[in-house]
């Protein structure tokens, strides 16, 4: 009788380490996911990584998430228009059974290294990402290590080369014409309704620049932000905005000539 009491308390605790067990390991693998990233373990990253042109690896403790994770996060979002491009994670520990520690060995990273990022091409490694992580050092990464274009989110390649050109346009007729190329663009290249709209809105920081000078691009900047702000606790109202911000920055940051009809 005595046996049989210890033996079920044997079980119970059993039971009960278990239960515990499963509920961390979840715990934890909810914990360390990265939004619009893949998250990927000993099974299958050689499978992923070998089926993608270009796949960006962020290696990372298991259990963390900082400020890197969310600029990669960023990163990983503006790769969602770029299907050459894919955004993936792993997360270690230390001789963790079970938790990708054979792969941190494979790749001679250590728990010292993380977060750290590599590049692989084909499921080849090519590259390891020396500078700070953050998403504009993510994205020339990538275009440094590939050749492969990666924007911000929303932004289009061939508005983004236009925009750098209109601002450095020497006459108000240049400026002119590189607006008509970007509508015959958006006109002539019928795509989803997002890209659609950053087309619009490329477009109307042209025709807005040219009725109204460069000082509109500060004003567009601080509405643009005040829109955010007001819209802090619904992230979908966000989206838009920040997809706007990151078109108008391209207008901001590009050096920029006046024409002398605008001086």
């Amino acid at each position: 009788m005595a046996a049989v009491k210890v033996f079920s308390l044997f079980s119970l605790v059993v039971s009960l380490a278990v239960s515990q067990r499963a509920e961390f390991s979840h715990y934890r693998h909810d914990y360390h996911i990265i939004p619009h990233a893949v998250d990927l373990d000993t099974i299958t990253l050689d499978k992923v990584i070998s089926h993608h042109n270009i796949t960006v690896v962020l290696f990372m403790h298991y259990l963390s998430y900082g400020p890197k994770q969310t600029e990669f996060a960023n990163f990983a979002e503006s790769t969602l228009t770029q299907p050459t491009v894919l955004a993936a994670t792993v997360g270690v520990i230390e001789n963790g059974d079970g938790n990708n520690w054979e792969l941190a060995v494979r790749y001679k990273i250590t728990m010292d290294d993380v977060p750290i990022v590599k590049l692989f091409v084909r499921g080849e490694e090519v590259a390891t990402m020396k500078e700070p992580i953050v998403c504009d050092n993510l994205r020339a990464f990538v275009t440094e290590q590939t050749g492969v274009w990666v924007g911000r989110l929303g932004t289009v390649e061939y508005l983004e080369d236009l925009a750098k050109k209109f601002m450095i346009a020497e006459t108000r007729q240049e400026r002119e014409k590189l607006l008509d190329m970007a509508r015959d663009y958006r006109d002539k290249n019928p795509t989803r309704e997002e890209l659609l709209k950053s087309a619009t809105y490329y477009i109307r920081v042209m025709e807005q620049y040219l009725k109204r000078g460069h000082a509109f691009l500060g004003l567009e900047e601080a509405m643009l932000k005040q829109m955010f702000a007001r819209h802090k606790l619904y992230k979908p109202e966000q989206r838009p905005i920040r997809i706007q911000q990151n078109i108008l920055k391209t207008f901001i940051n590009s050096p920029y000539h006046l024409p002398h009809d605008e001086l």
